[in-house]
This record gives C-alpha cells, structure tokens and sequence, in this order.
C-alpha cells in the first residue's frame, strides 16, 4: 500500500519470480527481495521491460521503471499475505490467496495463480540482492592448483578477513541464535533452519 514504493523484477520463469522491491522509511531507503513460488505463473503481470542481466545489483535504482513497478504492485495488491514463518531475523515466509472481496469465478477463469508462498526477505543486503540476481551466461572453469593458489585462496581469505562469515562462528559458540539450538556436542551443532517452520519441535525430528 506503500505509494513510495517501487517493484522490479529480477528474474521471472512459469513457476518462480524474484521481485525486488525499494521504499522509503524516515529519508532511508529500504530494499527487499520477494521470492514467489506458484502454479503457472501470470508471466506477463511480473516481466519486466527492463533487462537487468547486464545491471550490477549497485546500479538497480535505474532499472525501476513506473510502468513496470505499476504493474507489478497491482498483481500484489490482489492477494492476502498470511504470515506462516519467520526466522527471527530479516527472513520471512507467507501464504499469498487472493483478496476475500475479489469474485471467485474471476480466479476460476482467468491465468492469474489462485495461491503461492512467498519468501520475504527485509531489509537485503546488497549480498542477498546480488545473489537473486540473474546470471547473464553460464561458464564451465577448469580450477588448476595454479590457479587454486592464486585466484581462490586470496579470495577466500578476503571472505574470511572481511569478517562476513563471523556468524557462523557465533552459531558455533552459541553467542547468536541459541534460542534455534536443537543439539550440541563436541563434534557438531545442529540449529533450526531459518526456512524451517516455526512452531516445529525437537520430537518430530
């Protein structure tokens, strides 16, 4: 409901689109990634004229498009989200059903999905937008223990240098997360799933 907000799509097939979307919140700009999952799709409601293959995930203010974003929120607008997860942290998970006043017979007979699942992501990092981001092309990389030495290793290292990989050490030490602990011993520790429902115990394991 948000007039502020714009929609773009970053990837759209028969059965899955990924939809970024952008507001604004007391001067701050705020990004997230929908995720929808559904029956054959209304592909046409979702598409995009913009091609953002070739757009870095930093340069996706200039992809928004008023017509696109227009269309897009309007095929939203026409559903319920029933909140079913959460994570706990910026992941979220909804069961989408079209609006209770919409006519039934105009869901019988027309292409748009009576239901599907969503995945929110909010706020998204500009990692997690990278990630949803369409790969342009595919490429088949024989790795020699050359180019091991010195491409991946330095990469890696940055990765772990960078400290973007502390929460897992924090889930280890159980510093973070450790209401999602399901078990922990000397050899491993077992937390729940951030897609894994809430409300699931450890009996039904």
């Amino acid at each position: 409901q948000d007039s502020d907000c714009l929609a773009q799509s970053l990837s759209v097939s028969k059965d899955h689109a990924t939809i970024l979307l952008r507001t604004t919140e007391h001067d701050q700009v705020i990004r997230s990634i929908l995720k929808l999952t559904f029956l054959p799709s209304h592909v046409d409601a979702l598409s995009s004229t913009n091609d953002v293959r070739n757009i870095n995930a930093e340069d996706l203010g200039s992809a928004f498009t008023p017509e696109d974003s227009s269309r897009i929120l309007e095929f939203l607008r026409n559903y319920e989200f029933d909140l079913s997860s959460e994570s706990g942290a910026e992941y979220s998970y909804f069961n989408a059903r079209p609006n209770r006043g919409s006519s039934l017979l105009k869901w019988l007979f027309s292409n748009i999905p009576t239901a599907f699942q969503v995945e929110l992501i909010s706020p998204a990092s500009e990692k997690q937008i990278e990630r949803a981001m369409p790969v342009p092309s595919h490429f088949m990389i024989s790795e020699t223990p050359k180019l091991f030495q010195q491409v991946v290793a330095p990469y890696i290292r940055t990765v772990l240098d960078s400290g973007s990989l502390a929460w897992v050490e924090n889930v280890i030490t159980g510093s973070k997360e450790a209401e999602r602990l399901l078990l922990d011993t000397e050899h491993y520790v077992l937390n729940v799933d951030t897609k894994w429902k809430t409300g699931r115990t450890t009996k039904r394991l």
